[in-house]
């Protein structure tokens, strides 16, 4: 569940127009420390995304902090379940 709204860009075909590293601009992506990989900031409007404050409330419970991270941090090439 937690791969669902950073890797949705799959679920609507972004990736074949906007590129593999595309992210939603309107979800909490850039900030939810997810990645395997740091979001690239290789255009104008991702810089000025990344600058912005963090939109959501860090993680206040273990699961959703730490546990969920076992099974390993969330890649630009991987297709949500």
């Amino acid at each position: 569940m937690l791969a669902y709204v950073p890797l949705n860009r799959k679920h609507h075909d972004a990736e074949k127009r906007y590129g593999r590293f595309w992210i939603d601009p309107c979800s909490s992506a850039a900030w939810s420390g997810a990645w395997a990989e740091r979001v690239r900031a290789d255009e104008v409007w991702k810089r000025e995304l990344v600058a912005q404050p963090r939109p959501t409330a860090p993680p206040a419970t273990w699961l959703l902090a730490t546990g969920w991270k076992r099974h390993g941090l969330l890649r630009f090439d991987e297709r949500p379940g």
